[in-house]
């Protein structure tokens, strides 16, 4: 059975069955295209969603989250993002 190697984005992860699509994932995330949005409950976060652009929107790839949060507190939407590759 072949080991599976992950790319970790603060909350959000994905497996990759190989390391060219693990580096790939972890390349894309350094550039300009790709934005991590990360929703807070009571200053917890508990979901991160990986967004890609396309022609100047943003669309969700993927995303991560906790079964347990306190649903009940304000709910605070953060983005972050490394533009260190040009795309």
């Amino acid at each position: 059975m072949a080991a599976l190697l992950r790319s970790v984005f603060e909350g959000w992860h994905e497996e990759f069955e190989t390391k060219e699509e693990a580096l790939d994932c972890f390349a894309w995330g350094l550039s300009a295209d790709c934005r991590l949005m990360i929703v807070t409950r009571g200053g917890r976060p508990h979901k991160w969603t990986v967004q890609r652009r396309e022609s100047g929107e943003w669309f969700t790839d993927s995303t991560t989250g906790l079964l347990f949060f306190p649903y009940w507190c304000k709910r605070k939407v953060d983005y972050k993002q490394n533009a260190v590759i040009n795309s």
